[in-house]
C-alpha cells in the first residue's frame, strides 16, 4: 500500500529547505514518542550532511517509557543528539537551551574560532503534528499557531531568541510512504490524516499490530489478540456487542472500528 499525501506547500517547503540547508548550523528533528523511528522523514537526512543533528522525542507522556532506552540507543548509534521531552512541561525549555548551548560550543570548537555572528541558525523539522511549533513557542516565548492536527504550519517562519535563530517549517511527509507498516503507525497516532487510508484496512492492520506489541490492551476489552482476519472479524462483532454499538441493521461495526482506533490512541504506546 502506498500512501500519497504530499500537498503543494509540502513540496515547496522541502525544496526551499534543501536550498537553505547549507547556511544552517543545527538541525532539530521533532519526532513522536509513539513512533519515534517511523516519524523520521528520510527526505530530511538527504540534505543534512556534516551538520549537528538533535532529535527531540516529544509527547513522552503518551509513549511507552520502557522502550525509551532502546530508542535512545538507536539514535545515538547514528551520532544524533537526542532528548526525550514533554513540551507541555516548562522544564523542557531549560533542557533544550542547555543542549543547544552545548552544541553551540562544539560548533565553535570545530571551527576553532567563534562565529562571525552571535546567532546560531537552527532548522526545526518534522512530520505534521509532532510539535515543531510548540517547541519553538516554548523556547522563544513566541506565539506560532499550533493545533492537534496535521497541516497547521504552512510557511517557513524565522523566530529569534537571544543567540538562537529558529526556522519553523510545515510538517512534511515523505512524497510516498511505501512501507504499509510505517503508514499504519503514522495514521494510528495521527501524524497523517486517517481519512486517506481505508478504514477497514486501518482497523485490521492496527488490530494485528497491537495484538503483537500490546496484547493486554486487546485483552482488557474482553476480546482476544489475533492476526487472522476471520478471528479479528469475530472479535470486532463481540466488541460491538459489548459496547452496544448498534443501528437499525444490527451491529454497527464501522462505529466499533472507529472506537477501537480512538481507544488505541489514548493508550501509552510506542509502536517502533
Amino acid at each position: 500500500m502506498k500512501i500519497n499525501w504530499f500537498p503543494g506547500h509540502m513540496a515547496k517547503s522541502l525544496n526551499n529547505l534543501s536550498k537553505k540547508a547549507r547556511i544552517i548550523d543545527i538541525f532539530i528533528i521533532v519526532v513522536d514518542a509513539r513512533a519515534p523511528i517511523s516519524s523520521i522523514n528520510d527526505e530530511f537526512l538527504k540534505f543534512i550532511s556534516n551538520k549537528f543533528l538533535l532529535v527531540v522525542v516529544t509527547k513522552i507522556d503518551l509513549g511507552d517509557s520502557e522502550k525509551f532506552l532502546e530508542i535512545k540507543n538507536f539514535f545515538e548509534q547514528k551520532n544524533f543528539f537526542v532528548l526525550f521531552l514533554n513540551l507541555k512541561n516548562n522544564t523542557s525549555k531549560n533542557i533544550i537551551i542547555s543542549q543547544l548551548n552545548y552544541i553551540f560550543k562544539l560548533k565553535q570548537k570545530k571551527q576553532k574560532a567563534k562565529f562571525e555572528t552571535p546567532s546560531l541558525k537552527i532548522f526545526v523539522l518534522g512530520m505534521p503534528n509532532t510539535g515543531k511549533s510548540t517547541l519553538i513557542n516554548l523556547v522563544t516565548n513566541s506565539r506560532l499557531k499550533v493545533g492537534n492536527q496535521p497541516g497547521i504550519t504552512r510557511n517557513n517562519q524565522w523566530i529569534s531568541s537571544g543567540k538562537f535563530l529558529f526556522l519553523d517549517t510545515p510538517g512534511i511527509l515523505p512524497p510516498k510512504i511505501e512501507n504499509q507498516k510505517i503508514a499504519l503507525k503514522l495514521a494510528l497516532i495521527g501524524l497523517i490524516k486517517q481519512e486517506i487510508i481505508d478504514l477497514n484496512f486501518l482497523f485490521f492492520e492496527a488490530y494485528k499490530l497491537i495484538s503483537e506489541l500490546y496484547p493486554n490492551l486487546i485483552k482488557d476489552l474482553d476480546i482476544k489478540p489475533a492476526e487472522n482476519e476471520a478471528e479479528i472479524t469475530k472479535n470486532l462483532s463481540k466488541l460491538a456487542e459489548i459496547k452496544h454499538f448498534k443501528d437499525k441493521n444490527g451491529l454497527d461495526l464501522i462505529r466499533c472500528q472507529i472506537w477501537f482506533l480512538n481507544y488505541i490512541r489514548q493508550q501509552k504506546i510506542t509502536l517502533d
